[in-house]
């Protein structure tokens, strides 16, 4: 592979996604910037993190996502993130979301993602107690979800993430769709992702002969703007529960937050979305 070819075979947008969602509701105050937050790739610079030229964080609603793709240009794959609410813009009076921590579970998505849509995501493993359930099946009594770092890094044994989620199965499922959502206010699911950084030196971690962790982190030198859209027929409550990082006392805990913000903490009732169909559009570009 040449040094200038991509590590993954390129993908273009619009994307058209089939997938299973789990919807945790989260709020923060204001001054909450949780430990965690930010990967330590993104951390570092201070066009995605800094008030000044990322946007100041005004908290408010917020929500963790997993989500499990079993259609998409790139394959199937599993995700996690967090949008910890309301960000308004530098200099505009401009307001919106922004995913500002991510994982997935391969690396076609993980490079695609970053290069599309400025969406900060980085590799991981998941597991799960039962598979998505199919279009006009019956959830689990329980899912239990739990995502890890990845197996070349070390002390991958505990989750950094951990909770269990059961559908309220006695109550009729509903339709569902974010184009109800208002384009204003807190309910707004427009995402506006600042540019994302390159890694500049830490040792790769090596997915094959030709392809590494590293090569994956691409970096984007524009602002990016989009408003996915979701829909599907068959959306329930569910109950949520977490689960506390580690077994071993402070020592795994504070390894789990290099990877998750797990202070954290979601409301009770969350949203199960069976059979979805979620569009992420060409995205809006600006320069910083």
């Amino acid at each position: 592979m040449a040094l200038t070819d991509p590590p993954v075979p390129l993908s273009s947008a619009p994307w058209s996604t089939k997938c299973e969602a789990y919807w945790l509701v989260t709020w923060l105050p204001t001054e909450a910037l949780p430990e965690g937050l930010y990967d330590p790739l993104e951390a570092s610079d201070p066009a995605f993190t800094s008030p000044e030229r990322a946007g100041k964080f005004k908290g408010g609603l917020g929500m963790i996502q997993v989500v499990r793709y079993s259609e998409t240009p790139v394959g199937a794959y599993d995700e996690l993130l967090i949008i910890p609410g309301t960000y308004v813009l530098p200099g505009k009076h401009k307001s919106g979301k922004r995913i500002t921590r991510i994982y997935v579970s391969q690396p076609n998505t993980c490079y695609n993602g970053r290069r599309l849509w400025n969406i900060p995501k980085h590799l991981a493993r998941f597991n799960f107690t039962s598979p998505p359930t199919s279009s006009n099946g019956t959830p689990p009594r329980t899912l239990h979800v739990a995502v890890n770092p990845p197996s070349t890094h070390p002390n991958t044994g505990t989750p950094f993430f951990s909770a269990t989620l059961t559908p309220m199965t006695l109550l009729p499922s509903l339709p569902f769709s974010t184009a109800l959502f208002p384009s204003w206010g807190p309910l707004d699911a427009t995402l506006l992702q600042p540019p994302l950084p390159c890694p500049t030196s830490s040792p790769p971690l090596q997915l094959n002969d030709d392809l590494s962790a590293l090569a994956l982190l691409t970096g984007t030198s524009t602002w990016k703007s989009l408003a996915p859209q979701l829909r599907q027929s068959q959306a329930r409550g569910m109950w949520v529960e977490m689960h506390a990082p580690g077994r071993d006392g402070s020592r795994e805990s504070e390894e789990v937050k290099k990877w998750w913000p797990s202070a954290v903490s979601p409301f009770r009732i969350g949203l199960w979305l069976q059979d979805a169909v979620l569009d992420l559009p060409v995205a809006d570009e600006w320069d910083e």
